[in-house]
């Protein structure tokens, strides 16, 4: 009923080993956030599991669709760079420019945060 008779998407798991599995779950998690909000508020009472219990909560929480969308971005910029330090003919000056780009980007994030934060 809640997906119009298509199939669910599968949540993609987090490899132990990979690090770079996170973005897909994330955009994956974002692309059905209100789905599975309430599929684990059915699941929470018809199941009575204290995991269903424990994913609505986390998903009723307004707070950790902001936090996954806030890193939503980070994520996918960390994973590009990656992709291309992983590249077998990647150009060592380009690898390095990006790598400077994200920790720029990635220490602006950190100042307005930081600025935000203060002005509250």
């Amino acid at each position: 009923m809640l997906n119009d008779g298509d199939d669910p998407l599968k949540i993609l798991q987090v490899a132990a080993t990979r690090w770079l599995s996170i973005e897909p779950a994330v955009n994956r998690i974002l692309q059905q956030f209100v789905e599975l909000r309430l599929h684990f508020e059915i699941a929470r009472t018809s199941e009575k599991s204290y995991t269903a219990e424990l994913l609505y909560e986390m998903y009723k929480d307004v707070t950790t669709e902001l936090y996954l969308t806030f890193l939503k971005p980070i994520l996918e910029s960390v994973q590009n760079v990656n992709k291309a330090f992983q590249s077998n003919n990647a150009d060592p000056a380009k690898l390095l420019e990006d790598l400077t780009v994200l920790i720029s980007s990635l220490a602006k994030m950190v100042r307005l945060i930081v600025l935000w934060e203060c002005s509250c």
